[in-house]
């Protein structure tokens, strides 16, 4: 964290990666999605990537996934991530757009439950 705060970034936390990151502002996913965030980084796994993207994915705010389970263990693989923002804003990264569906379970002509997938 302290790479992106000496970059001039503010840097917040959810509340369930808080007990990782001491020192850090927190707060729910939900209340992040809401504010006028220019990225979030994500460090975990697929499952993290999934359910972070369920909450982010009507906000616009881009991401940027560091997979843990094959990243290098001294964080390179992260802060390359966050390099390639700056080269997004510069023109010279790439963006992968991914898709997701909406799907809503019915009965009796009555949305039950919906689902972002």
């Amino acid at each position: 964290m302290g790479w992106l705060q000496g970059r001039g970034y503010e840097v917040i936390t959810d509340r369930e990666t808080s007990n990782y990151c001491k020192g850090l502002e927190a707060m729910a996913r939900e209340e992040i999605a809401k504010r006028p965030v220019r990225f979030v980084v994500l460090l975990g796994g697929d499952g993290t990537l999934l359910s972070a993207a369920r909450v982010l994915a009507r906000s616009d705010i881009p991401v940027i996934g560091v997979n843990l389970d094959r990243s290098d263990p001294h964080g390179s693989n992260g802060e390359r991530a966050v390099c390639s923002h700056g080269h997004r804003r510069q023109g010279k990264a790439s963006i992968e757009e991914r898709a997701m569906l909406d799907c809503q379970i019915e009965r009796d002509g009555v949305t039950v439950v919906s689902y972002d997938a």
